[in-house]
C-alpha cells in the first residue's frame, strides 16, 4: 500500500508539473512500459479533477493545476464536463431527496450510482460525451509521447552521424600520418644510399628497379659487384596497389630461386611507392635475374604486382 501511495504522490507531481524534466521523462518511460502504472496515472488524473471541481485542492496545487494540468485542451474539456456532471448530480440529488438533509457531495457519492440503464436520457448522453472526451485525452497523450519518441530518434540519428563523421576524420588523419611516415622513410633511405655511395669501400651498392624494363632492352638495369661488396640494396619501385605487406622473390632467368623475403613494407617516394630489399652480395653470380614483387592484404593470397629484369656482373 505504501508503494501505491508513493506512486500516487509521484504521479500527482508529474501531472502538476512539479518534477524536473529528467524526472518527468523517467515517469513517462515507466508508464509507457508498465500498463498497471498507466492505469494508476489515469486514476490519479480523475482524482485531481474531482478534487479541483469539489474545491478540495490546496491553493498552491490549485494554481499548478490551472497553470500546468489544464494546458491540454482535452483536459480542459474533461474538467468542464466534471463541473457539469457535478452540477447535474447535485441537482438530481436535491430533487429526489428534497425532504432530507443534503449530504456533502464527494467523489464517492458522485459516482456511486453508475448503473447506465437506469439513468435519464440526458445523463446517458452526458456519460457518452465523457467517454468521447476521455478517449480524446488518451489520443492526445499518445501523440505527445510519440512526438517525444520521434524527437529522441532524430537526436540519436544526429549523434550517430556525428560519430561517423568523426571516425572518418580520424581515419583521414591516420592516413596522412602514415603517408608522412612513408615519405620520411623514403628520404632516410635516400640519404643512407647517398652516404654509402660517397664512401669508397663501404661494402654496399644500390640498384633502383623500375617497372617496364624487359630482358634485352637497352635500358635494362645492370649491377656490378666488386670483390669488397658485402651487401646489395635493391629499391623496387611501383605505382599501383595498396597492400598490408609485400614479398620479393629473385630467380635466375632459367627459373632457379636465389632469394626470397616476405613481410616487407612499402614507403611513399617522390616517384611512387618503393620496397627496399637488402641481401648479401654473395647470393649473386654473373647472370641475368628476374625479381617478382607481390602484395598481400589480410588472409587473401598474394597478388603479383610487377616483375623486374636486371643483370649482374661480378669482377
Amino acid at each position: 500500500m505504501k508503494h501505491v501511495a508513493d506512486n500516487d504522490e509521484l504521479l500527482t507531481q508529474y501531472l502538476l508539473g512539479e518534477l524536473s524534466e529528467e524526472e518527468q521523462e523517467g515517469v513517462e518511460q515507466r508508464y509507457i512500459s508498465d500498463s498497471e502504472l498507466y492505469g494508476q496515472l489515469l486514476a490519479v488524473e480523475d482524482e485531481l479533477i474531482d478534487a479541483y471541481v469539489e474545491g478540495e485542492l490546496p491553493q498552491s496545487r490549485r494554481a499548478r493545476f490551472e497553470a500546468h494540468f489544464m494546458r491540454s485542451p482535452g483536459r480542459q474539456e474533461r474538467v468542464e464536463f466534471a463541473k457539469a456532471w457535478m452540477a447535474y448530480v447535485s441537482r438530481g440529488s436535491r430533487n429526489s431527496r428534497a425532504a432530507q438533509p443534503t449530504p456533502s457531495l464527494s467523489r464517492q457519492t458522485s459516482f456511486s450510482f453508475l448503473r447506465f440503464g437506469s439513468w435519464p436520457a440526458g445523463l446517458r448522453v452526458a456519460a457518452a460525451s465523457l467517454v468521447v472526451l476521455f478517449g480524446g485525452g488518451l489520443v492526445a497523450e499518445t501523440l505527445r509521447l510519440r512526438t517525444r519518441i520521434d524527437q529522441s530518434e532524430i537526436q540519436r540519428a544526429a549523434l550517430e552521424e556525428n560519430q561517423r563523421a568523426l571516425s572518418e576524420q580520424i581515419d583521414a588523419e591516420r592516413g596522412r600520418s602514415q603517408e608522412l611516415l612513408s615519405q620520411l622513410e623514403a628520404e632516410r633511405s635516400a640519404r643512407e644510399q647517398a652516404i654509402a655511395s660517397a664512401q669508397p669501400g663501404s661494402g654496399l651498392i644500390s640498384l633502383i628497379l623500375t617497372p617496364g624494363l624487359v630482358r634485352g632492352s637497352g635500358d635494362a638495369k645492370r649491377l656490378l659487384i666488386s670483390p669488397d661488396t658485402r651487401l646489395v640494396r635493391l629499391q623496387v619501385r611501383f605505382a599501383r596497389g595498396e597492400y598490408d605487406s609485400y614479398s620479393v622473390v629473385i630467380r635466375t632467368v632459367s627459373g632457379s630461386e636465389v632469394w626470397t623475403k616476405a613481410g616487407l613494407k612499402a614507403s611513399q617516394g617522390s616517384a611512387g611507392k618503393v620496397v627496399i630489399v637488402q641481401m648479401p652480395a654473395g647470393s649473386f653470380k654473373t647472370e641475368d635475374y628476374i625479381l617478382s614483387l607481390s602484395g598481400q592484404s589480410g588472409s587473401t593470397p598474394p597478388e603479383v604486382i610487377n616483375e623486374y629484369f636486371f643483370s649482374v656482373a661480378k669482377k
